[in-house]
């Protein structure tokens, strides 16, 4: 590509920490900095679940870690530095739950987005209303090669100390997204001014520089003495549900407690979402469906049935593990899939995670005998005692009312249980207390088979970097059940339940931990390992631009092996549609040729 025009500008360079909204008037003191650091410390020592497992996952050095950023709050010279400094603090713990919440709703972007594909930053969407072609060059695929001057593989490393997943291969992508989009609240530098950006078009031989222009929206880090009127008054402790005389609503209740969910923090959710991680969650594949793929009519999320090799292969989505509606859209497909399919690929890429119960009665479908279902350890604390022994009072409650409330007399037991074990682990100063589940369906550790909807053939699991959370539990329950064959990337190693903490006492700073840790049935613990998949699969450049069609092409090629087609039937098939697509292609091409043929006839007979 070449470009006619060189539009001119001051060229700023922008480095991750270096340009930023005007700092604050540093309201807080060196003390009152100190004494919220120390705060978040006690919180973490006190409910971080995974602390003591991070020195062997990620050889954490805490007490050290501790001290190394203690002196870099006391050093901090203005507020917006103090919370960059403590999110950073957080980041360093790896853990794709835990995360920041500075009170700022500054943000900033370059009006075009990017991926991590093949060891390259791919450009992906462009604001055309914002970037027009006369002022960016550029199209989907081209390669972004630094912004500022500086090489986006430096200002990715810089990204990366804030609201660090664990992961490196989802951190890149993630990284790469926030290169040209920055939000203060989640702990990033926000860049202002004209910049610059230098792409490699696809097929050049030299790099293009043009100028871009940050634009910045909301209000940056303002004065603390101001900031009560940001708050809701209510902190982000966990809550128990209040009493309800309905069992139904009760249970619905519990399951929105912290302890049992393991999805994403949502603020997360929306930042990544802010700089253009939109798949994450999303109700639709990101590959293209195979060429001749029915869809199921009806569907809130991709389903589908294609026909290779002489087989018929299902294709079901499974977005995410928060929705009361997920089971049921679940069982019509299977009702289907089971009836007219051989082989099922379950799509749980991208996927968020949430509810453990949810989980569990999902897995259910497919079960073919009796599975062990996933342990947690939890940090005891004093607030979880509080919390279970709240809930066993309303429990106590329900059963005066209504001796044969049958959800509270199930729920009896199992949180008298989980109250004592809490309490044990305190008395006995145990870190963790011993595995115990976390399920509310009554089946305590073990998941049984849907007895109503089952899908009883071979199915090959999508998994990718950015499953998370329940989106690592599902996959680790499958594989370690013996139930599937996994594909593509490994999974982040999100591995417990999330809760949310603060606002400290003079920052009003918020974050998100892991309180527990998942244990699969295999033994291992989930953080910071994920699942690896059976069959690896790196996405290519060539997927990024052509709806994964490589991709497509790999999975069912796996899909049909485990149905007995055999690499020589696989291939004749192929050859046989290439034969039948060229003739189709050669029989198109002469019809047109007649027609014009035909065309050109009468228009020379036409006086």
């Amino acid at each position: 590509m070449k470009l006619t025009k060189v539009f001119g500008g001051l060229a700023v360079a922008v480095a991750v920490f270096s340009i930023t909204a005007q700092d604050s008037l540093a309201a807080l003191s060196r003390d009152q900095r100190l004494a919220d650091f120390n705060q978040a410390v006690s919180i973490i020592e006190r409910n971080y679940g995974p602390l003591q497992w991070k020195e062997t996952s990620i050889g954490l050095d805490w007490k050290k870690n501790v001290e190394l950023y203690r002196e870099k709050i006391a050093t901090s010279n203005s507020d917006t530095k103090f919370y960059q400094t403590i999110s950073q603090f957080l980041s360093s713990l790896q853990d794709a739950h835990v995360s920041a919440q500075v009170p700022s709703t500054y943000r900033a972007s370059l009006g075009f987005l990017c991926d991590y594909v093949e060891g390259k930053v791919l450009i992906e969407t462009i604001d055309t209303l914002r970037m027009p072609e006369a002022l960016f060059p550029f199209k989907k695929g081209d390669q972004l090669v630094a912004l500022g001057g500086v090489p986006v593989e430096k200002i990715m490393a810089e990204l990366s100390l804030v609201n660090n997943t664990g992961h490196k291969e989802s951190q890149l992508r993630i990284d790469a997204a926030r290169l040209t989009s920055r939000k203060e609240s989640s702990g990033l530098a926000v860049p202002r001014g004209v910049t610059t950006v230098t792409v490699l078009p696809k097929g050049a031989a030299q790099p293009v520089t043009v100028t871009a222009t940050w634009i910045t929206r909301g209000t940056p880090i303002i004065e603390l003495d101001d900031l009560s009127k940001l708050l809701d008054g209510s902190s982000m402790a966990t809550i128990v549900p209040a009493t309800t005389s309905d069992s139904l609503d009760f249970m619905n209740d519990l399951k929105k407690l912290s302890l049992f969910n393991m999805k994403l923090p949502q603020a997360k959710l929306q930042e990544w979402a802010s700089v253009g991680v939109n798949d994450i969650g999303s109700p639709k594949s990101m590959f293209k469906l195979p060429e001749g793929a029915k869809e199921i009519e009806g569907l809130p999320m991709t389903g589908a049935i294609y026909e290779s090799a002489g087989k018929k292969i299902g294709i079901l989505r499974i977005p995410a593990y928060d929705s009361d509606e997920l089971l049921q859209n679940v069982a019509r497909a299977i009702i289907q899939m089971e009836k007219e399919t051989d082989v099922l690929v379950l799509d749980q890429t991208n996927n968020p995670g949430g509810a453990v119960s949810l989980v569990s009665d999902l897995i259910s479908i497919f079960a073919d005998r009796s599975y062990v279902d996933m342990n947690f350890v939890i940090r005891p604390s004093l607030a979880w005692v509080d919390t279970f022994s709240s809930i066993n009072q309303q429990i106590a409650g329900m059963i005066a009312a209504d001796p044969q409330d049958m959800a509270a007399n199930a729920l009896k037991a199992r949180f008298e249980y989980l109250e004592q074990e809490m309490r044990d682990s305190l008395v006995q100063r145990k870190f963790l207390t011993a595995p115990v589940s976390l399920d509310l369906t009554g089946r305590y550790g073990m998941i049984l088979p849907q007895p109503e909807v089952r899908y009883t053939k071979p199915v090959l699991l999508l998994i990718n970097e950015f499953d998370f959370s329940g989106g690592d539990a599902f996959p680790a329950l499958m594989k370690d059940n013996g139930r599937v064959t996994l594909f593509g990337a490994r999974t982040s190693g999100a591995g417990g339940n999330v809760a949310a903490y603060g606002p400290l006492a003079n920052s009003f700073f918020k974050f998100y931990l892991t309180e527990s840790l998942m244990v699969r049935p295999n033994g291992q613990f989930m953080e910071n390992l994920g699942v690896s998949p059976d069959i690896s699969y790196q996405v290519t450049e060539d997927d990024f631009m052509n709806g994964y069609r490589n991709y497509v092409k790999a999975f069912t090629t796996e899909a049909l092996k485990l149905v007995g087609v055999g690499a020589a039937e696989i291939k004749a098939y192929e050859e046989e549609q290439a034969k039948i697509k060229a003739k189709a292609a050669l029989a198109e091409k002469a019809a047109a040729k007649a027609v014009d043929s035909t065309i050109a006839q009468e228009e020379i007979a036409t006086p």
